[in-house]
């Protein structure tokens, strides 16, 4: 008799430890799923343009983008207090020209290159995809801190490379 009791005591106890488990696995696969999510939902990108997205990437960019060049990629992240912006054009004709075009209204420095803006820019975010190749030009744009918002462009660089006659760009800004 005792031997019964005995099974039917040891299928209650693997039963509340099975039901345990599930809830164990439950509770972290939501975990799981919301950490998903919400880095999912403060991340923006973009690889294909139309008016409504290129309107958006110019206002968080602060500029202006030329029609005479083609965006290609835009990603913006948010972090704990800052966001992140990147942004990838081509066919650009000459950087000079798309600097007075697109940031007319902007104070901007053309550096010698990556090593000038190594301190104030992670330099590392700025190469066109895989490629190690030095740019052709490199720009960092100054933007005055409005007084009617805590939010601005902390730091703004563009790196500039030859792609056959035309340039490449990749664009980084912080906002703060």
């Amino acid at each position: 008799m005792d031997n019964v009791e005995n099974k039917g005591a040891n299928k209650k106890l693997k039963g509340c430890l099975a039901a345990v488990a599930i809830a164990a696995v439950l509770v972290i696969a939501g975990i799981v799923f919301l950490a998903y999510s919400f880095g999912k939902a403060w991340k923006t990108e973009y690889t294909s343009f139309d008016a409504d997205k290129l309107a958006y990437a110019e206002s968080t960019l602060g500029c202006d983008i030329p029609d005479s060049v083609t965006p290609v990629r835009y990603l913006r992240d948010v972090g704990a207090g800052d966001a992140q912006m990147e942004f990838w054009v081509e066919d650009i004709s000459d950087p000079s020209e798309y600097m007075k075009s697109a940031y007319a209204d902007t104070e901007y420095t053309e550096h010698g290159g990556l090593d000038e803006i190594s301190g104030t820019v992670n330099t590392e975010l700025l190469k066109y995809g895989r490629e190690n190749a030095e740019p052709a030009a490199v720009y960092t744009c100054t933007f005055p801190r409005p007084e009617d918002s805590s939010r601005y462009i902390r730091s703004c660089a563009l790196a500039f490379y030859k792609d056959g006659s035309c340039y490449k760009m990749k664009q980084v800004a912080v906002y703060a």
